[in-house]
């Protein structure tokens, strides 16, 4: 929910949202959170993880 037609229509415009709409449909378990942590050292030093 978000309080304004404005907001949702950004959300959806956004490249991320975008590929998640995409396979919404194939999801079977989503997490959903606001912010973000530091990921640990190990995480970062695979190279498997999203930057900015």
């Amino acid at each position: 929910m978000v309080a304004t037609t404005t907001i949702r229509d950004a959300l959806l415009q956004n490249p991320m949202m975008i590929d998640v709409q995409a396979q919404r449909n194939d999801l079977t378990v989503v997490l959903v959170g606001i912010g973000s942590l530091e990921p640990p050292p190990l995480l970062l030093s695979s190279g498997d993880h999203r930057t900015r």
